[in-house]
């Protein structure tokens, strides 16, 4: 999608963009990365995770969540031990 486009898709005129870019630099590097699709810069792996657990349904994803939390919990208790 070209910047013309994007801005009839905000609802705001293009120069608004261009405006952005020079008045509001953190405003227009949000908005291009949203753009872009990259906004979160997800790795490869995040990406995937995050296309997996979005396919389960809600009582998958509180299992899973509960999992991984509880791993992450046995891992910080077996460092204690050992430091």
């Amino acid at each position: 999608m070209n910047n013309k486009e994007f801005a009839e898709y905000l609802g705001i005129s293009e120069p608004t963009i261009y405006s952005w870019k020079k008045h509001k630099k953190n405003l227009y590097d949000i908005v291009m990365q949203w753009k872009n699709g990259n906004l979160n810069n997800l790795s490869s792996d995040e990406e995937k995770l995050l296309k997996i657990f979005k396919e389960l349904n809600e009582k998958q994803k509180k299992y899973y969540l509960l999992k991984m939390e509880s791993d992450l919990i046995q891992n910080e208790m077996i460092e204690e031990k050992y430091n």
